[in-house]
C-alpha cells in the first residue's frame, strides 16, 4: 500500500469520472502540501475523549497531576514538533487506518478489505498493523514494566521489518516502508497520537517526544 503515493496529505476522493484524487480530512482539512500542515492542523482539532474527573478516577494519585499536564499539552507539542522536526517529503503514502489480520484475506491473491478510512499521509504516521502495535513504554512512564508478551511483540515487529525489507528488494521498490517501521521513535509517537484520540488512554504523552526530537537533533548534528 505504502508504494501508492500521492504528491499531498489528505482523504480519498472519488471524481465524478471514477478516478481517485486527494481531498480534505473529515473534522481536519486539508488537502495537506507538507507534513508539517497536517501535523498543525491535526493538532488544532485533537481531542482527548475522556474527562479530567475520568483521568483521576483511574491514575494513581501520586502520578494524576503529572498525567493530566501531559494529556492537556499533548496537542500544543504536537505543534512544537510540526514546527522543529525535519520530516521526510512528499510523495505521501496511502494508509489503511484499520488494518488487522482481519481485513486481510488471503486466496489466489492477498486482498485487504475495509478500506472506508483510509488517508494519505505523512510518512511520519505510518506504523504497524494493528496486531503489531505496542503501547510505547515512554507513555506509561514509572509504571511501565516490561513482560514477555512486550519482548514477543518486539520480536515479531523486528521479523516484519525483515520481511518488509526483503519484499521491497524483490520488487524493486524503495525502502522508505521499512525505514519507517525500524525507526522506532518515530513509531512509538505515531502510535501515541493514535491512541491519544481514537482510544483515550491514559499515559505520559509529553514523554513519548523526547526520544524523536532528541533522535531528530542527532540526524542533523
Amino acid at each position: 500500500m505504502s508504494a501508492i503515493r500521492f504528491r499531498k496529505i489528505g482523504g480519498i476522493v472519488k471524481a465524478s469520472d471514477g478516478t481517485y484524487c486527494v481531498g480534505p480530512l473529515p473534522g481536519i482539512g486539508g488537502p495537506f502540501d507538507s507534513a508539517a500542515q497536517f501535523f498543525e492542523a491535526w493538532a488544532d482539532h485533537l481531542k482527548f475523549p475522556y474527562s479530567e474527573e475520568t483521568v483521576r478516577e483511574r491514575t494513581p494519585p501520586h502520578l494524576v497531576d503529572d498525567v493530566l499536564e501531559s494529556i492537556r499539552t499533548f496537542p500544543s507539542r504536537i505543534k512544537e514538533f510540526a514546527n522543529q522536526y525535519n520530516f521526510r517529503t512528499g510523495p505521501f503514502p496511502l494508509f489503511h487506518t484499520d488494518l488487522y489480520r482481519s481485513n486481510v484475506l488471503l486466496a489466489t491473491r492477498c486482498y485487504v478489505i475495509d478500506w472506508e478510512d483510509a488517508q494519505v499521509l505523512p510518512w511520519e504516521m505510518v506504523e504497524f498493523a494493528k496486531d503489531l502495535c505496542i503501547v510505547p513504554p515512554a507513555l506509561d512512564g514509572p509504571v511501565y514494566q516490561e513482560d514477555n508478551m512486550d519482548r514477543k511483540w518486539w520480536a515479531e515487529r523486528e521479523n516484519y521489518i525483515k520481511l518488509v525489507r526483503e519484499a521491497e528488494t524483490s520488487r524493486g521498490l524503495d525502502n522508505h516502508l521499512s525505514i519507517t517501521l525500524g525507526n522506532s521513535a518515530v513509531q512509538h509517537l505515531a502510535h501515541a497520537i493514535w491512541l491519544y484520540q481514537i482510544d483515550g488512554r491514559i499515559g505520559f504523552y509529553n514523554n513519548v517526544f523526547n526520544s524523536v526530537l532528541d533522535q531528530d537533533t542527532v540526524n542533523r548534528s
